[in-house]
């Protein structure tokens, strides 16, 4: 149950009218940016024509990313890589500090270590899929991925509520994909090069991988027991016979599915071994509460006649990963969503890649750029401004120096002139029946303080007192 407090502060220093927000409470509305030192990029210079094409690419991708989002309450850092199958770039934005532990030799802010949230622009990348490991060291390359509408928990289904379905308009006109992730895949034509695999066909490629599990097994058993053939025979035999045990299941579940083997396979598990092939549970029966949160997973693979082309320059796809993040988790956060929802130019980046001519010698400009800078503005107008006195501060009497009957806010919004994060459940104005005026009711875990910083440590208030 949340506390509802009406305060009046004894205490014996007397308090300026005016006061300025600490350096620290200032940093929730400041605009920090990108982080100069290229410290988390490790690319190494391109020797050949196609590494160096692609290079490029990835330097456009920082370039219209910073184009896009300047961060806010947080230090931005970009990493490009290039892999087999794809190129990109893994963006992170930082928790910062005006501690001196986390500032540089110039005062400047440097990361905090361990405290970041990434997101992505990545070309042949699905985000939240789970490669089926056991299955690919066969040679064969199917993953299973979250669906479009995953929920990890009822926290998320609650979270989504009164949110666009499809992120953002910004983005209705691309395939869009909420999972883990919120992303925004570019293909040409609004169709990913990924193929369903059928029930049939993932039973087959499982059994068939069965041969490649006990090479493994094999190979694993001779490095424990080098010099003791007699040990390795005896052990290889109780765990091939485990291993043909799933020969016999999968061939049980073939049976059981037969009238629908060509049909799509959705399994159970996000994260497919071969001890997912059990007929108790069945592989292909998620239960009601998988239904209801949507826990369970189709398999797919990539179009065998482009797969060969993941490794090109131009891109199969390009996708826009981030977390979804709503006012409640805080500036920092809502403002990195915020901006790659809505001013991430997705359209000139498919555009880009997938129809060249309608953008052929125009640079890239985010979109809604007017309200991106307006936001900012307001981050830096914000930062600026000047405490003004507490409400009703003629009211002080005695030895009371804080007096604040939150008169100045309405009901629903914030208290003025108070500071606190606005992430999960924060403080806020409420009436109560049968009382007058204005109320603040406390969140969880949430920490609340006038923002004069002459208040000592004692006015510091907290949920559970």
């Amino acid at each position: 149950m949340k506390t509802t407090v009406f305060l009046a502060l004894m205490l014996l220093p007397v308090l300026p009218s005016l006061a300025q927000l600490s350096a620290e409470q200032r940093m929730q509305d400041s605009v920090v940016g990108w982080w100069s030192n290229p410290r988390y990029d490790k690319l190494k210079p391109a020797t050949d024509a196609l590494g160096k094409r692609k290079t490029e690419n990835l330097n456009r991708f920082v370039e219209w990313m910073k184009k896009s989002y300047t961060p806010v309450a947080g230090l931005g850092t970009s990493s490009r890589y290039i892999g087999k199958n794809g190129y990109g770039v893994s963006f992170l934005v930082w928790n910062v500090s005006h501690d001196k532990r986390w500032l540089d030799e110039k005062g400047h802010f440097r990361p905090i270590p361990e405290e970041n949230t990434p997101f992505w622009v990545a070309t042949n990348m699905v985000f939240g899929a789970f490669t089926i490991e056991f299955i690919q060291k066969s040679g064969k390359n199917m993953f299973t991925m979250q669906p479009d509408g995953y929920a990890k928990g009822d926290w998320v289904v609650k979270k989504r509520k009164g949110t666009d379905p499809r992120i953002h308009p910004n983005a209705h006109n691309y395939i869009t994909w909420l999972n883990e992730w919120n992303t925004v895949y570019l293909a040409p034509g609004n169709k990913m090069p990924l193929v369903a695999v059928t029930k049939g066909e993932l039973l087959q490629a499982a059994e068939d991988a069965l041969e490649s599990v006990a090479a493994e097994e094999k190979k694993t058993i001779a490095s424990q027991w080098p010099n003791n053939l007699k040990a390795q025979e005896e052990a290889f035999e109780s765990r091939k016979k485990n291993i043909d045990s799933y020969r016999v299941k999968i061939q049980a579940l073939r049976d059981k599915h037969r009238a629908t083997l060509n049909e799509p396979a959705v399994v159970r598990d996000m994260q497919v071994s071969m001890y997912s092939f059990g007929t108790d549970p069945d592989i292909f029966t998620p239960d009601k509460l998988q239904l209801e949160q949507k826990h369970y997973y189709p398999v797919y693979k990539i179009d065998p006649t482009l797969e060969s082309r993941l490794g090109d320059e131009k891109p199969l796809w390009v996708a826009i990963a981030f977390p979804p993040e709503t006012k409640e988790d805080g500036n920092q956060l809502y403002e990195m969503y915020t901006a790659l929802s809505q001013n991430f130019n997705y359209e000139y980046v498919y555009n880009y890649f997938f129809d060249p001519e309608k953008v052929k010698g125009k640079p890239y400009v985010p979109a809604n750029e007017e309200q991106l800078k307006a936001r900012l503005n307001a981050f830096r107008e914000r930062g600026k401004a000047a405490i003004q006195p507490v409400s009703n501060a003629s009211k002080l009497t005695g030895n009371q120096v804080f007096f604040d009957d939150f008169s100045a806010g309405a009901a629903g919004g914030d208290p003025v002139n108070w500071f606190f994060r606005k992430q999960s459940a924060h403080a806020v104005l409420t009436k109560i029946p049968g009382q007058s005026g204005n109320w603040l009711q406390l969140g969880y875990f949430n920490p609340i303080w006038p923002t004069p910083d002459a208040l000592p440590a004692a006015a510091q208030l907290y949920a559970g007192i």
